[in-house]
């Protein structure tokens, strides 16, 4: 390094200046500062004379070697990074991998840090990445399980090829297997090339919803698509989308958070994750289990407004759809009480779920409190308080996203609310995806929204009341569906 090679130099001079000072009488040179003939009486000094001369020599050659050690030393120690700042760069690093995903160079730097201290609150933070880390992987195995999982769209695959047919046509997407999987091979275009030339055979190609198979034969030209452009577009929309829901102190519902999260990966914008699913996981420990009763609940908003259309047959369809996929889901049971007109049984089961999830969420916060609390991290301990309180202090009354107050009133002001938003609600139904479904979506969502708190506020005066309960599971079913209609 640098600074080795700047001491050793500097002790070669050294070096060079004792030996030019000794005035070697072999080589005739004449001493610092002396005369020739001083030099030459040096040499033919008596041998006392000449053993005072040597040690003399000896005394400043130590004294001068110690010297270039000092300063050697000093090089190397001012070299040496600081240790708090090397800790420093190794959290920033394990963070850098953690939202990438990159789990294996994650836990290296964790390894590293927890090795070079034993400072609590680096310690606390060195185990947290990981520990959200194994967070993210149990969330993404439990998800699979539910039969919901990540999966990528095929128009911005790696392997997404344009490929342009010997009549004009073109055409797009990803060869796969017969089996559904993607061909796996560092270049598709030169695998179908390949395949082209030959003049042989068939392959499949899927556009993501559909596939089709097609004659290599007629085949003119190969090129893997430009997929990167479709990317950007994708991160200007999710971009977009996260502005839009958090404006004005807004946060993500963990679910909202998760869809987002499936939109990045989906879409390969990874980078996107983890920051996504990070905070909803903090949130809601359950997340997989709230993301199928978030399934479950799109029958049951369904079944609703099919009720509130008048549409009996079309209402009875949605539940038999929801008892064959969803009936082990506490949304089943709520929809269950509400389509056999026990209204004020449907809120007592939710209710009921409301404080079970309470309770899962005060005993994940225990295990972090006593993480923070060993670890002395006061910033984790504040934040986890400031969880516990909101917990303890909640009302089953829904928050304005925005945290402005609920809106209050009587059951007629409720009802108004209800009916201004409902026409509204229908109205986007049956428009096609676009903003403006959206705006109309937004628009009815805010009116069902004061009607529901207004609802669940009286409601909770009068947990038995079969009609407040009747309109506030209908009110927040529409808000539901104001929200989970909107388009991605």
């Amino acid at each position: 390094m640098t600074f080795y090679k700047h001491a050793n130099d500097r002790m070669a001079i050294s070096t060079l200046i004792l030996s030019i000072c000794a005035g070697t009488a072999a080589f005739g040179l004449t001493g610092c500062g002396g005369s020739s003939s001083d030099s030459t009486r040096t040499a033919s000094s008596t041998e006392g004379s000449t053993t005072t001369v040597i040690q003399t020599e000896e005394q400043a050659s130590e004294a001068e070697g110690q010297e270039v050690a000092d300063a050697e030393q000093q090089d190397v120690e001012q070299a040496k990074p600081n240790k708090a700042a090397v800790i420093k760069d190794l959290l920033r690093k394990e963070k850098r991998h953690f939202l990438a995903m990159e789990w294996d160079e994650m836990n290296a730097a964790s390894t590293e840090v927890l090795a070079l201290t034993n400072h609590k609150g680096a310690q606390y933070l060195a185990k947290e990445f990981p520990r959200s880390a194994e967070a993210i992987q149990a969330f993404i195995t439990d998800l699979a399980e539910t039969q919901e999982r990540f999966e990528r769209n095929m128009d911005v695959h790696p392997s997404y090829l344009c490929i342009k047919m010997r009549d004009g046509k073109e055409v797009k997407g990803v060869l796969i297997e017969k089996d559904g999987s993607i061909i796996e091979t560092d270049d598709a275009a030169k695998w179908l090339r390949k395949r082209v030339k030959r003049k042989k055979g068939k392959v499949t190609l899927s556009m993501g919803s559909a596939s089709m198979s097609y004659d290599v034969k007629k085949m003119k030209t190969v090129e893997l698509a430009d997929v990167q452009v479709t990317r950007d577009e994708r991160r200007v929309e999710l971009d977009t989308m996260i502005a839009e829901e958090t404006a004005d102190g807004a946060v993500l519902t963990p679910v909202r958070a998760y869809e987002l999260a499936s939109f990045a990966y989906a879409n390969y914008l990874d980078d996107k994750i983890v920051g996504l699913l990070y905070p909803a996981l903090d949130t809601d420990a359950a997340l997989a289990a709230t993301v199928r009763d978030d399934r479950a609940q799109v029958f049951f908003e369904k079944m609703v407004n099919a009720l509130q259309a008048d549409n009996k047959d079309r209402a009875a369809s949605w539940m038999a759809q929801m008892r064959k996929h969803y009936e082990d889901t506490s949304i089943f049971t709520q929809a269950e009480a509400y389509y056999s007109g026990n209204y004020a049984q449907a809120m007592a089961t939710q209710r009921e779920e409301k404080a079970r999830r309470r309770e899962a969420r005060k005993a994940a916060l225990a295990k972090r409190r006593q993480l923070a609390e060993e670890s002395g991290n006061a910033k984790a301990l504040a934040k986890i308080s400031k969880q516990e309180e909101e917990i303890t202090s909640g009302s089953d009354v829904v928050a304005s996203p925005d945290g402005s107050a609920p809106a209050s009133g009587d059951e007629a002001e409720a009802d108004k609310y209800y009916g201004e938003g409902y026409p509204i609600y229908a109205e986007a139904m049956d428009m096609p995806a676009t903003p403006e479904r959206n705006k109309k979506y937004k628009e009815a969502g805010k009116l069902l929204l004061k009607a529901v708190q207004i609802y669940s506020t009286l409601v909770e005066a009068d947990p038995n009341n079969e009609e407040l309960s009747r309109k506030l599971i209908q009110a927040n079913q529409l808000r539901y569906g104001c929200m989970k209609n909107k388009t991605l």
